[in-house]
């Protein structure tokens, strides 16, 4: 238990630290694989310092400040400065996270958090806004404008909700494509044209191309076991 202690109390510093500074934050890193190739990766459902999030998904963390430190260590252990990152929405409460997070380029797909405060007022524009002004950032507003051409030359739809929304007035199928999607918070890992890119599923941590290959490959081995609605 006085373990257990000790190491909040070290993950509550490091949060105060990273988060209060006045004017500059100077941090230092022992980065492994620097000189690699770059790379890139996909991701999505952080949702930093959503007390709701971590409650609601069950997720193995004793608070917030656990969670986020973890989200962090993972994006950072895996992602270069040198590295191209997708992420497909619903980030957190603050975009300033994205200052503690390794990237050379970030494409930014706008997931329902982004669209919308826990009121229901739409708050895009503003979000919009923000992210526009972070260097290296490219933010995607419209359902389906994201895609990414693999190193095998397929090229995949970078989505939020697996299923448009309700409310979405320019309807886009994307039946016949393949898509990389989030939200759904690890509840299937497939669909048949697709797969789960958020972190619940994959340990809290970004999935590698080389990851979202293997899966899409294996969409073609499942069989009514996984798509059949229900038991019997």
């Amino acid at each position: 238990k006085q373990k257990e202690e000790e190491f909040a109390e070290t993950i509550r510093i490091l949060y105060v630290a990273m988060t209060r500074a006045k004017d500059i934050l100077v941090m230092s890193a022992v980065v492994k694989d620097l000189n690699r190739k770059p790379q890139k990766w996909f991701l999505s459902d952080t949702h930093f310092s959503q007390e709701r999030t971590l409650e609601l998904s069950h997720r193995p963390f004793r608070n917030i400040q656990e969670m986020d430190f973890a989200l962090i260590s993972n994006w950072n252990k895996h992602i270069t400065v040198n590295d191209t990152v997708y992420f497909l929405g619903d980030f957190g409460e603050s975009f300033e996270y994205l200052n503690l997070l390794n990237f050379k380029e970030l494409h930014f797909v706008l997931g329902n958090y982004e669209r919308k405060d826990k009121d229901g007022n739409d708050i895009t524009k503003q979000s919009v806004k923000t992210l526009s002004k972070i260097q290296g950032v490219t933010v995607y507003e419209n359902r389906g404008d994201c895609r990414v051409k693999l190193k095998n030359k397929q090229e995949v739809v970078c989505i939020h909700e697996p299923i448009c929304p309700a409310n979405e007035r320019d309807y886009t199928d994307f039946s016949e494509e393949t898509c990389l999607y989030g939200h759904i918070h690890g509840r299937t890992y497939y669909k048949s044209n697709g797969t789960d890119c958020g972190v619940d599923i994959n340990g809290f941590a970004p999935l590698s191309e080389d990851d979202v290959l293997w899966r899409l490959n294996a969409i073609q081995f499942l069989d009514e076991n996984v798509w059949r609605g229900t038991c019997v």
